[in-house]
């Protein structure tokens, strides 16, 4: 199990990858440092928002990654039916615009490209393909609440040829 850029916040029991400070210390936007099909779980809580939509529909998602680069590398090193679990401020709310760090913005519908065929063929290049177990939009607290951050949560399974 690894947290993506948890560096300070995995949960016990994950091994955190991040720039610095991390049990993996590594450019996440260049890659993931696990060979493919080998990880059961990856989290990204407070994450996908820190890497950059593609710059137009000519981007080849390549390194480093934008957002749906950083999806088809999430999905590479999972294993079959591996699990991604999102946590991410949406932009249904404030949060996903008032931290001068964010560089892209989720809401639920923005899974549908990883996880519905008809929404695939817009996107060049997606190699990504996950079932989309649960996805939805909450306040995690009363304070995120009277601040209007709305978070969206994604709990994908990772579906690949069992071959």
């Amino acid at each position: 199990m690894i947290d993506l850029g948890g560096a300070f916040n995995a949960p016990p029991g994950y091994t955190s990858v991040d720039l610095q400070d991390a049990d993996v210390n590594c450019d996440i936007r260049r890659g993931l440092p696990f060979e493919s099909s080998t990880i059961g779980v990856v989290r990204a809580a407070d994450f996908l928002e820190h890497i950059p939509h593609c710059a137009d529909s000519s981007c080849l998602h390549k390194m480093p990654f934008c957002t749906v680069g950083m999806m088809n590398e999430i999905h590479r090193v999972l294993a079959p039916d591996g699990w991604f679990f999102s946590y991410t401020p949406s932009s249904d709310g404030r949060g996903a615009f008032q931290d001068p760090s964010h560089c892209s913005f989720w809401n639920p519908n923005s899974f549908w490209y990883y996880t519905q065929t008809h929404q695939r063929q817009y996107v060049r290049h997606l190699s990504a393909n996950f079932h989309a177990e649960r996805v939805w939009q909450e306040y995690p607290s009363p304070w995120h609440e009277q601040n209007h951050i709305l978070y969206v949560g994604a709990l994908l399974r990772a579906v690949k040829d069992r071959n």
